[in-house]
C-alpha cells in the first residue's frame, strides 16, 4: 500500500504588523525589508497576501496577516521579516507551516 503526504509548493506565515498596514504598504515594507538583507535578486520573491485581520492587545492595535509564498523561498522571507528596520512599521512572526490550517491558533 503506498501512502501520500500532503506536499504543497507553498509555505504560510503568519505575522503581526503594528501598526496595521494596508495591503499594498505592507506588500512593499517586505519587499524593502528582503532587499535590505538579500539585495534587488531576492526582492522580487512572490508573496501573497491572504488574509488581513486587526486586533486588539493590551489596549494596542495590531494588523494579523497571513502570508503565502514559495516553500524554497521561505527562509529568506522568515529572515528579513524581523530584522526590517524601520520606526514607522513593526513587523514580527508569529508561526509559519506548510499547512494553512496549521496557522490555527487554538
Amino acid at each position: 500500500m503506498r501512502t501520500r503526504g500532503l506536499s504543497s509548493p507553498y509555505h504560510y506565515i503568519m505575522i503581526r504588523v503594528s501598526p496595521p498596514a494596508e495591503t499594498l504598504a505592507l506588500r512593499h515594507t517586505i519587499q524593502r525589508a528582503l532587499q535590505q538583507l538579500f539585495g534587488i535578486t531576492r526582492a522580487g520573491i512572490p508573496i501573497d497576501v491572504l488574509s488581513e485581520a486587526t486586533e486588539n492587545v493590551d489596549g494596542k492595535e495590531f494588523g494579523k496577516v497571513i502570508l503565502r509564498t514559495m516553500a524554497e523561498d521561505v527562509e529568506f522571507v522568515l529572515a528579513a521579516i524581523p530584522v526590517w528596520s524601520n520606526p514607522t512599521m513593526v513587523m514580527r512572526v508569529v508561526r509559519h507551516s506548510l499547512f494553512l490550517p496549521g496557522l490555527d491558533p487554538s
